[in-house]
């Protein structure tokens, strides 16, 4: 049986201090987790990297994505 588990239980105070001093606060985790959570969808990419490299209405996006504009505007 292949246990890849540590053999030895040594607590690195310091590590974890300074991991806990440059942990954000809950809200801006939680603010992260939503933002993270919305870029989830891959056509939300697909229209987050193309807005990224130009300026592109609705009609744009539906024409780039192969989708309705209705789709589109339902993922922003």
């Amino acid at each position: 049986m292949n246990n890849d588990t540590c053999q030895i239980n040594t607590i690195h105070q310091e590590h974890v201090e300074q991991a806990k001093c440059n942990m954000p606060d809950e809200g801006r985790l939680a603010e992260a987790a939503e933002l993270f959570n919305m870029m989830g969808d891959s056509s939300r990419l697909r229209i987050l990297h193309a807005l990224y490299t130009t300026e592109l209405c609705v009609c744009d996006l539906a024409a780039l994505l192969g989708t309705s504009s209705s789709a589109v505007s339902h993922q922003l």
